[in-house]
């Protein structure tokens, strides 16, 4: 009786196991690009949506609604995310000098201070990362700046992520590197040529 009962629940498991709801699909991928930057990214960072582009600069800001549409439970989560790409050059671009240059520019600034910066590996090649602190308008904000340089140009290529000052760096670094991490480094199509 005892094999009997055992195979009874194992039919019952495989039928139950079969009639489960289809996981949901993954959401949508939202593709944003650059002529002006000549960069593109396969997706944006969870949470976040477009905000515009000015200056040639694509700029994010914390969306109101998720992205099946359902509306946040707090919107008032501070901050703004943007990448911006300087001049072409003919010289080489030094990441490390860049980064180090950071110490300076956030000690210039109102109760300025430097956190420091690392090096780290991205779709892109190297990339190097500073923080910094300050005080600006009355508040305490922190910035995270992220340099590399540009898949297809020597161009040095800048992700900001500017935010109040608080305990959640640990939350904020994730999502400036998972923009990062979605930057589209295939060449970019090859320019017609005339006949």
């Amino acid at each position: 009786m005892g094999a009997r009962n055992r195979a009874l629940g194992l039919l019952l498991l495989a039928a139950g196991l079969g009639c489960q709801a289809e996981p949901p699909a993954a959401p949508e991928k939202r593709a944003v690009a650059s002529a002006a930057l000549d960069l593109a990214f396969a997706d944006l960072p969870a949470g976040f949506e477009v905000a515009g582009s000015e200056g040639g600069a694509i700029r994010l800001r914390w969306a109101a609604e998720d992205r099946e549409g359902t509306a946040r439970e707090s919107t008032a989560r501070e901050g703004a995310m943007w990448v911006e790409a300087g001049e072409s050059s003919d010289f080489g671009i030094d990441l490390v000098k860049v980064t180090n240059s950071q110490k300076a520019i956030y000690e210039a600034r109102p109760a300025g201070e430097y956190s420091g910066g690392r090096k780290m590996v991205t779709p892109a090649g190297q990339a190097y990362y500073s923080r910094g602190r300050f005080d600006e308008d009355g508040r305490r904000l922190e910035e995270t700046r992220l340099f590399l340089i540009h898949p297809r140009a020597n161009r040095l290529v800048t992700f900001h992520y500017l935010y109040p000052a608080a305990d959640d760096s640990a939350e904020r670094l994730p999502e400036l590197f998972a923009w990062v991490g979605e930057l589209i480094v295939e060449p970019a199509e090859p320019a017609a040529t005339e006949p």
